[in-house]
């Protein structure tokens, strides 16, 4: 994104381009905090289906 914006100020990249910059930014963050809820939710699945769901042991888990 910096590059594509560092090119547009030069003049040789396109409002098109940072737009498209833009987006493939967001759709990357995206796909990372959905990552992380998924792997959150696993180990809630996993605690349960074990029988540790230990309030004190699950955080330590899930921010670990």
């Amino acid at each position: 994104m910096e590059s594509t914006t560092q090119r547009y100020r030069a003049g040789v990249a396109t409002l098109t381009e940072i737009t498209s910059a833009r987006s493939v930014l967001v759709e990357a963050r995206y796909a990372q905090i959905e990552a992380q809820l998924d792997r959150m939710i696993q180990t809630v699945a996993i605690a349960h289906y074990s029988g540790d769901l230990d309030p004190i042991l699950f955080s330590k888990e899930i921010s670990g």
